[in-house]
Order: C-alpha cells, then sequence, then structure tokens
C-alpha cells in the first residue's frame, strides 16, 4: 500500500534526518577536539611521526569492530592536523594497532574493549625530593632534575625515556622541585640502580645531555643487562 505524504510530514521527515547528521557531525567534532586537546597537553617524542605502530602511544583496534571503524577516520583525522600543527619530527605520536595481529601488545596493556585510546607518558613528575625517598628500591630508575619543561635537554630525555621506558621507570622535577639538586641552567640525570642486582649509589651523568645518542647509550653501561 501506498502511502502518501504531505508536505508538512515530507518537511519533518527532512529535519529529523538532519537533525540527527548534525548530532552526529558534532559528536564527531567534539571527539576529534578532545583528541587533539590530549595532544596538545601531553606528547612523546621518538623519532617517528603518526605511525602504524606495536607500541608507544596506542589506539587499540580491531578491523571487525564497529565502533573502531567508527573511530578510525576520525582519529586519521586528528592524526593529520597534529602533524600540521607539530611539524617536528617525533614531537608527537598518534598511533594505532590492531590488537588480532598484534595480541602481545594487547595484553600487555590489558585491552579487554575495542576501541581503546592509550595515552602513554613514560615520566612521572615529583613535586618534592621527600617523595624520591619512597619510590621502588627494586627497580632502576633515572631522575632528571631540570628548571622547566622548556629547556632543551628535557626534550633529549623525553626522547631517551621513551626508548627505555621497559628497561627502567623514569622521574622528572621541575623548578623548587629539584632546585636543590642542581644548579641554575644546568640540569643534572641521575641512575639509580635497583638493590636486588646492585649495592651501588646513584650514578650521575657526566655527558652531554644535549647530544641524544650519548644519553641513550649510556644505558649500556649503567644497566647493561
Amino acid at each position: 500500500m501506498l502511502m502518501l505524504l504531505s508536505n508538512e510530514q515530507k518537511k519533518k521527515r527532512v529535519d529529523d534526518a538532519q537533525s540527527i547528521l548534525d548530532e552526529y557531525d558534532t559528536e564527531r567534532n567534539d571527539l576529534l577536539d578532545k583528541l587533539l586537546t590530549i595532544a596538545h597537553l601531553f606528547y612523546n617524542p621518538t623519532d617517528s611521526g603518526a605511525v602504524q605502530l606495536t607500541q608507544n602511544n596506542l589506539d587499540m583496534t580491531l578491523d571487525w569492530c564497529r565502533f573502531s571503524n567508527l573511530l578510525m577516520p576520525i582519529f586519521d583525522e586528528a592524526a593529520d592536523k597534529v602533524t600540521q600543527l607539530f611539524p617536528e619530527s617525533g614531537k608527537v605520536v598518534m598511533a594505532k594497532v590492531d590488537c588480532d595481529r598484534e595480541s602481545s601488545v594487547a595484553t600487555r596493556f590489558h585491552i579487554t574493549k575495542y576501541p581503546t585510546l592509550k595515552l602513554e607518558d613514560p615520566i612521572k613528575e615529583y613535586n618534592g625530593l621527600a617523595e624520591l625517598t619512597t619510590l621502588d628500591t627494586n627497580k632502576r630508575i633515572i631522575i632528571g632534575y631540570f628548571d622547566n619543561k622548556e629547556q632543551a635537554q628535557y626534550n633529549v630525555f623525553r626522547r631517551v625515556a621513551s626508548n627505555l621506558k621497559d628497561d627502567c621507570l623514569f622521574y622528572v622535577g621541575f623548578g623548587d622541585a629539584s632546585k636543590q639538586m642542581h644548579p641554575p641552567g644546568e640540569p643534572i640525570i641521575v641512575f639509580r640502580p635497583d638493590l636486588k642486582r646492585s649495592n651501588d649509589m646513584d650514578e650521575t651523568f657526566e655527558g652531554d645531555i644535549n647530544n641524544f645518542d650519548e644519553l641513550h647509550g649510556w644505558r649500556r653501561n649503567v644497566f647493561p643487562w
């Protein structure tokens, strides 16, 4: 049976359809704004840009997951915009992983629902020297004492932390939280061994903190295993 609609009914249906589309666009733009906000607030410098990865900052997805497929173009668009906002190679990384193909990654990050967004910052910030006395003595730890986050040496420190976050824990302090531990304008980085493997005292990095390769290579001396 053919049902004829009045002009008013047709207009209402068109308006309802447009309302649904507008609501979808609003939710999509809200999610995109949130992803961009996260990229502004937190960044994880490495030697790569926004790429397909199996580690680091991961967008946990599955090809067969409907919601992952809905998120994918929004996440990719956010990655493109982040690349425009941060053109320096490796300053911000937005990456994704297929949890079917990279099951070990999904297990490591306890991913059981899809999609999952993960923000990984390898460095924990302390607010006072007293906090450093309560750190786990059975973990290998690298501690940075800096004036502020804008120091060029801190960007090098972050890159090293991104590469070595599976080998040891990284902590950092700025301003009043660390000023007793270093001269103004001269950041210091210290390695603290875990007591299960070593009875050595804290060791201070004596090389050039501006040199990524030198600071990264320091690990072969302070924790070669």
